[in-house]
């Protein structure tokens, strides 16, 4: 298996309804009974995974600390490649402290060899008018950008051209 991507329960010790009301699924699981399931099915998949292959792990702040050391445990520490925010669109407004506006996901590899294809997409024209101000002398846009560092002790400034080739001149 090249790629795992696991969402479990959260163990929030909840029901949860569906929008007619009758019960959908329960996520009443105490915290080491939650650990040690994960536990055992990341070693499962740390077994079919291929040698180049990741595991993506879906969580929420309660749990993704927990989570992270046991998966360090079972794949390695050096295998943790990042760990991705999700960031949800909107916030509670029942909260008594700060909203949790975001999710973790964290990605391991199984080794060091493994596949990754970053995505890329074209920048909308509304994009490259706004960031992308400036034309050379064949009508291609680009940006230019500080290198250095706020705060840093370095007096001079250095200055990254970032092209951005759109087949056409943007008015």
């Amino acid at each position: 298996m090249k790629l795992v991507y696991i969402d479990p329960l959260f163990a929030t010790k909840s029901d949860f309804q569906s929008k007619s009301g009758s019960t959908s699924y329960s996520d009443k699981v105490i915290s080491s009974e939650f650990l040690e399931n994960l536990r055992e099915r990341t070693i499962y998949l740390r077994e079919i995974l291929s040698e180049d292959g990741g595991i993506y792990l879906h969580l929420d702040l309660k749990k993704g600390h927990s989570i992270k050391i046991i998966m360090d445990e079972i794949l390695g520490d050096s295998n943790f490649q990042n760990e991705i925010i999700w960031q949800r669109l909107s916030a509670r407004s029942d909260s008594k402290t700060y909203n949790h506006i975001h999710d973790v996901i964290h990605f391991y590899t199984k080794t060091q060899n493994f596949d990754f294809h970053t995505q890329y997409s074209e920048y909308s024209e509304e994009y490259i008018r706004k960031f992308y101000r400036y034309k050379d002398d064949d009508g291609r846009c680009f940006s230019i950008g500080d290198l250095t560092a706020r705060g840093s002790n370095s007096k001079t400034t250095e200055y990254d051209i970032i092209f951005c080739s759109y087949g056409s001149e943007i008015a």
